[in-house]
């Protein structure tokens, strides 16, 4: 998490010199995107081996 606050506003800030503000911070929106899918199939996986758990016994 803190190497995230540390990179992210100078990753923003090339981007922003080399295209616009509006595509950088699109970083951002794709990682926060990304974190969610990421987070979402985590907890399915860990529902479905806990449910896998109740039913098999």
């Amino acid at each position: 998490m803190r190497l995230g606050f540390l990179f992210t506003s100078p990753v923003i800030g090339v981007l922003s010199d080399a295209t616009s503000l509006r595509a950088a911070m699109l970083v951002p929106l794709a990682a926060g995107l990304i974190a969610a899918l990421i987070a979402h199939g985590i907890r399915r996986a860990a529902t479905r081996d806990a449910n896998a758990g109740l039913t098999s016994s």
